[in-house]
């Protein structure tokens, strides 16, 4: 159970002692220190499954800032976990109301391995402690964010199909999509054994947008494509697409975003919600 009463109590009544004077006090059983610079106890705190919307910033021990939310994204957002690790940086923002701004002190160790789950960076020494420094911008329900972004994504997956059948009716294709929403079309007939599911394939293939902007090119870098169909080492229209295939065939797949890269799309390169293209070439199957 979260102790949320009790720590909201203590938020504020560390607000005094440390606007001042940055002093730090421990929150519950520690070692996560916090000091609070503002407090809006108009506003609640979060419960699980809530999403925090925060400016978000920490250093390591020697004041080298490590990131900072701002350089990255307008809003950093975060579900308020089910339950949080001791030591972590979240026991801490728990305590937060919309509009509070604090500082924090909690373990390296527990942030990378805890709160990111990844390998501790080696630059972190052991015993190493963090320093965040967080706004609360605001904070939302958890299940009317949810419903939100879930309208948010169905008027987005609407747009783009209409713009991706508006293409496929100028292009004059007659292919009819298969159940999933995938075209294909044959450019040119293989004449080799068909692929079989499990099977490593070797695939040459160029990637475009409808708007005919390429994203990807294994021919220009003289790179092939090799993976094992049925493992999730590719977007789901390349994989069905592929899976029907002879060895020596040419294929033209198109796809909506829901077998590609989705609401998500691949930062820097591939925006969300995109219909994609790709020109296929089964240069070989091999057996395992």
């Amino acid at each position: 159970m979260y102790k949320l009463i009790v720590l909201a109590f203590a938020a504020m009544m560390m607000t005094s002692s440390c606007t001042e004077n940055l002093k730090f006090e421990l929150v519950e059983e520690g070692p996560v220190e916090a000091c609070f610079l503002q407090v809006n106890t108009d506003s609640a705190v979060a419960k699980p499954g809530d999403v925090w919307n925060m400016d978000f910033t920490y250093y390591n021990s020697s004041d080298s800032l490590l990131y900072s939310s701002r350089d990255v994204a307008q809003d950093f957002l975060m579900y308020a976990p089910s339950d949080y690790v001791v030591g972590s940086v979240e026991q801490g923002i728990y305590l937060m109301h919309k509009g509070d701004s604090a500082i924090f002190k909690a373990p390296a160790d527990v942030f990378f391995a805890e709160v990111r789950r990844v390998k501790v960076p080696p630059y972190i020494k052991s015993g190493e402690m963090l320093t965040f420094y967080v706004k609360m911008k605001d904070i939302y329900d958890g299940e009317e964010y949810q419903r939100r972004i879930d309208e948010y994504n169905e008027r987005m997956e609407a747009q783009e199909l209409l713009i991706l059948h508006d293409y496929i009716r100028n292009e004059g294709i007659t292919a009819q999509p298969s159940e999933s929403g995938l075209y294909q079309i044959v450019l040119s007939e293989g004449k080799g054994k068909e692929v079989a599911a499990g099977k490593i394939v070797k695939v040459h293939f160029s990637g475009r947008f409808i708007d005919g902007r390429e994203f990807d090119n294994s021919y220009t870098r003289n790179q092939p494509f090799q993976f094992q169909l049925g493992q999730g080492r590719s977007v789901k229209g390349f994989e069905e697409g592929i899976a029907t295939m002879h060895k020596g065939e040419k294929k033209r797949l198109i796809m909506p975003s829901t077998l590609g890269y989705g609401a998500r799309g691949v930062k820097g390169r591939i925006p969300a919600f995109s219909s994609l293209i790709f020109d296929v070439e089964l240069l070989d199957i091999i057996d395992k």
